[in-house]
């Protein structure tokens, strides 16, 4: 049903045992785990607070994790670009970030550079992260989606040539097979 298709996004260090309480009583099965927190703002150090929720998600009954790793602006898009290998080699959950908050907090972008350049630099900031290793983007508003999809499409066709060397087809739905 519609339920198992239902990400929560997201549970930090903030969320409170209601929230906890709610996820079992809904039955809900995904959510992102978001790793931010004043006290961990280091790319080296997401791991207290990954190991405090992913318990807590799963006592409530989570089965699916991804783990956010956390972007507020451009200096910790940075960092959470830089956590994200890490933890997946640790840990193994999927992760990327929510690479758009940093163009929130950049208020002379606008007032600075054409609407092109602000396009292009829409697309580099949310291709980053694919760019880093990361499992998905999350973004917003929706209709930033024509400006992302295809940054971040180019990166996902230009690494698949390194499955190929691994002599690891892509599917036919990958988009090497959809840009050309």
């Amino acid at each position: 049903g519609v339920i198992d298709r239902i990400i929560l996004n997201s549970l930090s260090p903030h969320s409170g045992d209601p929230i906890y309480e709610a996820i079992k009583d809904a039955k809900l099965k995904s959510s992102v785990i978001l790793t931010h927190s004043t006290k961990y703002l280091l790319s080296s150090n997401k791991d207290p607070i990954i190991d405090e929720l992913v318990p807590k998600a799963e006592a409530a009954g989570i089965e699916n994790i991804l783990i956010d790793t956390a972007v507020l602006d451009i200096p910790t898009l940075g960092i959470s670009a830089k956590a994200i290998d890490r933890v997946k080699d640790k840990y193994g959950y999927p992760c990327g970030c929510g690479a758009h908050n940093a163009l929130a907090s950049w208020k002379r972008l606008k007032e600075k550079y054409t609407e092109d350049a602000q396009t292009m630099v829409k697309g580099v900031i949310n291709a980053l992260p694919t760019a880093i290793g990361a499992d998905f983007v999350l973004f917003g508003p929706l209709k930033g989606a024509k400006q992302y999809y295809p940054a971040v499409a180019m990166i996902d066709a230009a690494y698949s040539q390194l499955m190929m060397e691994k002599r690891i087809r892509p599917e036919r739905s990958h988009p090497r097979f959809k840009i050309g």
